[in-house]
């Protein structure tokens, strides 16, 4: 049997908090109150872009240290 696949904790955070940040934001579409967007000001913004931040620093993470640019399947396929 296969193992599955381990999905980093910054790509699991990254998720959260932008999906968070939508489910934020959905009140202000239906109905504008001050409270509805008080609470897409002061969270569903920060989330998003905290999820937004957090999927960047996972992929700056993985060009760096994983080097999926570098790998020996990229090598063996370039031709020489």
């Amino acid at each position: 049997m296969a193992n599955p696949p381990v999905i980093p904790k910054l790509l699991r955070v990254a998720l959260a908090a932008g999906l968070a940040g939508i489910l934020a934001s959905l009140p202000l579409l239906f109905r504008e109150t001050t409270a509805t967007f008080a609470i897409f000001l002061y969270a569903g913004q920060p989330l998003a872009g905290l999820g937004v931040a957090a999927f960047a620093a996972q992929i700056f993470y993985d060009v760096k240290y994983e080097k999926p640019l570098h790998s020996e399947r990229a090598a063996a396929r370039r031709p020489s």
